[in-house]
């Protein structure tokens, strides 16, 4: 049993009990620096060195970091190609009509130029037919051809054929020319049989 104290006198107060302490925490050990990636070595010889690929883009849409200096973006899939530079070589368009009056490959030729040439030729055959057929198809042809080389100067060089227009047009002129002079030398040749007939008769009358 518990002694009390006598009346009058205080009980001895009893020194509070200490809080037990937590137990202390080890220490963790430092963590180890992350490896940095080894340098690269320089291009033998001084050549040319290809400029380092882009960095990824980051998660989640921020922000992009400009790409380094001469980096070039690869082409888009699809076989486009942007367009060149300001002061760049561009190459025509298909049928584009140089200053020197050649058509680039690809203009599909004007009609009339190849019936040009064809009539020329059928007009040189048609001279041996007393000069007839090329009196006819000759003139023909001319015309044909100097209509097509109008077009063709007209059309901005989406129309090509102006050689065998110049062809058809000049060959038409010369057989046009040799058959008219065929005719006359028929024609002549036929009045002096004529003549001659009407004389051996009126020679031949008493």
């Amino acid at each position: 049993m518990e002694q009390q104290p006598p009346p009058g006198e205080e009980p001895e107060s009893k020194p509070p009990e200490e809080a037990p302490k937590p137990p202390e925490e080890e220490p963790k050990p430092p963590e180890a620096a992350a490896p940095t990636p080894p340098a690269q070595p320089p291009p033998p010889g001084g050549g040319y060195q290809p400029p380092p690929p882009p960095p990824p883009p980051p998660p989640g849409g921020g922000y992009q970091p400009p790409p380094p200096p001469g980096y070039q973006p690869p082409p888009p899939p699809g076989g486009y190609q942007p367009p060149p530079p300001p002061g760049g070589y561009q190459p025509p368009p298909p049928g584009y009509a140089t200053p020197g009056g050649m058509v680039s490959a690809g203009a599909p030729t004007d009609q009339m130029a190849i019936w040009a040439i064809v009539l020329a030729g059928l007009g040189l055959l048609g001279l041996c037919c007393v000069g007839v057929g090329g009196l006819i198809l000759g003139p023909i042809a001319f015309f044909l051809g100097g209509s097509s080389l109008k077009r063709i100067r007209a059309s901005n060089g989406t129309v090509g054929g102006d050689t065998l227009a110049n062809i058809g047009r000049w060959g038409g002129l010369v057989v046009g020319i040799l058959g008219l002079l065929i005719v006359i030398i028929y024609v002549i040749a036929i009045a002096n049989g004529i003549g001659n007939a009407i004389n051996n008769s009126n020679s031949t009358t008493p």
